[in-house]
């Protein structure tokens, strides 16, 4: 019985040392749970470069895009304004229509389907004919090269245009030449006013 109890004094001292050993070689739950807290805090902060870093390339991607849509709207408009000489002179010809059975019928009806060919090209390429007819007089819009006054106009008016306006992609691309209507009364009001603006300042330098 004695070496029994010795035995088990024996395995004893060994559980204890061993566990000594154990406890020595573990390291500190505290300090483990601090380094994750620091790897998962590192983690948060890649992560969130990494969201910017995307974000910040779809942006360069985006303004890249717009800008090559914009020089690809853009990059023919020195043309595109040259052949609306072209489309004025086609215009001017289908104004002069001959009598059905005259000869030059023939002719007429081939210009007509080269200007709707024509037409159809400007308007796949962005441009489009500013309809003016009618429309108050807007000194912004409109190129005025001809007067007409009446007082059956209440205002100023487009009562006809010499050469049409072209806007390219919704910018205007060429200001229509137009005549415009405007009331008698508001041309002597005006008239009036510039005699006595006139003579005001002569009574100054008097």
């Amino acid at each position: 019985m004695p070496k029994n109890d010795e035995n088990e004094e024996v395995n004893i001292a060994d559980e204890n040392e061993i566990d000594e050993a154990i406890q020595t070689e573990l390291p500190d739950m505290t300090i483990i749970k601090q380094q994750m807290e620091e790897l998962n805090c590192k983690v948060g902060e890649y992560e969130d470069m990494a969201r910017r870093a995307i974000a910040e390339s779809d942006n360069i991607r985006k303004r890249a895009e717009k800008e090559r849509r914009e020089i690809i709207k853009f990059s023919n408009k020195n043309l595109l304004t040259s052949m609306l000489g072209f489309m004025d002179n086609f215009e001017r010809a289908l104004n002069s229509k001959p009598d059905e059975n005259n000869s030059s019928m023939e002719f007429y009806k081939g210009i007509e389907m080269i200007h709707k060919q024509f037409l159809s090209f400007l308007e796949e390429n962005g441009v489009e004919p500013m309809d003016e007819i009618n429309a108050e007089f807007n000194p912004n819009i409109h190129e005025a090269i001809g007067l007409e006054e009446d007082d059956k106009y209440d205002k100023e008016t487009v009562i006809e245009i010499y050469s049409k306006g072209y806007k390219l992609n919704g910018e205007i691309l060429r200001l229509p030449k137009v005549r415009i209507g405007k009331p008698k009364t508001q041309a002597i009001e005006l008239a009036i006013d510039d005699e006595n603006s006139n003579n005001e300042s002569s009574n100054e330098d008097e």
